[in-house]
């Protein structure tokens, strides 16, 4: 505790000092003299002429410039674009490709905008990406990746079949070749029903399309026991992926854990070719009580030469016979026998869960 008579009296400011050093400052005007005021005007005016003649050097050095530019490079015709060096992975021309950038032998190669011709070349819907560069001292540089197709696009409900001559790539996006390759005509086909509009260079606004993309890539790389290539994917509804092969099977898949589905596939086509049989039909849309149809061995599956683009390149000569599904737990009739079941392979592949392997087990039972 501090007691008020312990404390260090303040010192006090001397009210005399307090605001000396304002008032001792004098507001006093003083008036330029005229030596002054003729200073002040020749430094303006030797700024002024200096700031003029930096700008007339300026001026002359940037029309010189222009003179020896036009003079050396645009009039010279040695700079003239003479050679185009074009390189794409697709079906585009280097005189499509010049003629959409707009690139003539008469231009210079100094004149040419690289911006303006890389967006008209991304302007076309075949189009992913381009890189143009300019060399010196006449040649322009051009590599383009174009958008390979995949597969045919059709939609047959609203009019728009192979001879719209409608590719879709990759990543869904649909273009259009006015020049057909030999090799398109073994892509298939993909049947998207439900799209009345396609909008060229755009990617197709549809969750099924996408899935029988995927569909069409697990085919590709996939090892399978039996050939298998599709020759047309059908999209009826958002719940159902059709799959016709060449060799005349039919698949069906459910849009949505195509990895479990393949994989059943698989099982399946292993489990019956080792049975000696060909598969005609399996619906793996189920979960459970698989249907699979077979086709009858009296007479072989006869191979087709494909004539046309996407379609079914073969197809049984006889007809398929139906399957049923018998449950594990059901007995046969008294009085009647069961048939033997197909040997196992030496080696069998390797089988997914016991519960998925036993209802595979039963639908090979019959045949």
């Amino acid at each position: 505790m501090t007691w008020p008579f312990g404390r260090k009296p303040k010192r006090k400011e001397n009210a005399r000092f307090r605001n000396r050093k304002r008032e001792s400052v004098l507001a006093v005007e003083v008036p330029l003299s005229r030596k002054e005021i003729r200073m002040r005007r020749e430094a303006r005016t030797k700024l002024l002429v200096r700031w003029c003649i930096v700008g007339c050097a300026a001026v002359i050095t940037g029309l010189y410039v222009r003179s020896v530019w036009k003079s050396s490079l645009q009039s010279n015709p040695q700079f003239a674009v003479s050679h185009f060096e074009f390189q794409t992975n697709g079906g585009i021309s280097a005189k499509e490709a010049a003629a959409t950038a707009g690139l003539r032998t008469d231009m210079n190669v100094m004149d040419v905008d690289l911006t303006q011709v890389r967006e008209r070349l991304l302007a076309l819907p075949r189009v992913k990406a381009v890189n143009v560069t300019r060399r010196l001292p006449d040649q322009v540089a051009i590599e383009m990746e174009e958008r390979l197709p995949v597969a045919w696009l059709t939609s047959v409900a609203h009019g728009i079949d192979q001879k719209s001559r409608l590719f879709v790539d990759r990543d869904g996006v649909a273009i259009k070749c006015d020049e057909v390759f030999r090799e398109y005509l073994t892509l298939p086909v993909i049947n998207a029903a439900d799209q009345p509009v396609i909008t060229l260079g755009r990617e197709v606004a549809s969750p099924e399309l996408k899935e029988a993309l995927a569909l069409l890539e697990q085919i590709r790389t996939r090892d399978w026991s039996v050939p298998c290539s599709v020759s047309r994917i059908d999209i009826p509804n958002s719940w159902t992926l059709t799959a016709e092969m060449e060799s005349g099977a039919i698949f069906t898949f459910r849009p949505g854990d195509l990895d479990r589905q393949m994989d059943r596939l698989e099982f399946i086509l292993a489990k019956t070719r080792s049975a000696g049989r060909s598969v005609a039909s399996i619906n793996l849309q189920m979960q459970r009580n698989v249907p699979v149809r077979f086709f009858d061995e009296a007479a072989p599956v006869a191979e087709l030469v494909p004539e046309t683009a996407g379609a079914s390149t073969a197809a049984p000569a006889a007809g398929s016979r139906n399957v049923g599904y018998t449950p594990a737990a059901a007995s046969a009739p008294r009085g009647t026998a069961r048939p033997a079941a197909p040997a196992r392979p030496a080696k069998p592949p390797i089988a997914p869960p016991r519960r998925e392997d036993d209802d595979i087990q039963s639908i090979l039972r019959g045949i």
